[in-house]
């Protein structure tokens, strides 16, 4: 008899200790973007009318980026750097940044927001570089890559 009430009891203990554990939502980007960025990668592409590779150029690394909410510094070594704004929106399962500084608003999609790293991508049209002369690209994709300070 004793067995067959200690079988009830355990079993209650084995289902009260059995939890369900919520997944933690993940953050949303415009409180994971607040903070201190340095640019670790600034890489742009240029392809002509047939999507083949033309020229590629890589810029300087280094600048500061911070980030309070809804307004956005940035800062290099050379002594430049900007002030402005940001929006954070998510549309069709994609994350943009939108920057505007003296009312110019640049589209840049969010790529790779966590912890520890942030990549920025936009891509443009007819877009002139400069190669031995100055050229027209059909398209152009930049990619800039951020750690976290």
């Amino acid at each position: 008899m004793r067995k067959l009430f200690l079988l009830p009891v355990l079993l209650l203990l084995v289902l009260s200790s059995c939890r369900d554990e919520k997944e933690e939502p993940a953050p949303l980007a415009s409180e994971q973007i607040k903070g201190t960025w340095i640019t670790v990668s600034q890489d742009k592409e240029y392809y002509d009318e047939f999507g083949q590779l033309v020229y590629e150029e890589t810029d300087d690394i280094g600048t500061t980026f911070v980030f309070d909410g809804s307004k956005v510094t940035s800062a290099n070594g050379a002594g430049g750097g900007m002030s402005g704004t940001y929006m954070i929106s998510e549309a069709a399962g994609r994350t943009y940044i939108f920057l505007t500084q003296d009312n110019v608003t640049q589209q840049l999609e969010i790529t790779v927001l966590n912890e520890s790293a942030m990549t920025w991508k936009s891509e443009m049209e007819n877009v002139p570089y400069f190669d031995n002369g100055l050229k027209s690209a059909a398209r152009s994709v930049s990619t800039i890559g951020f750690a976290r300070q």
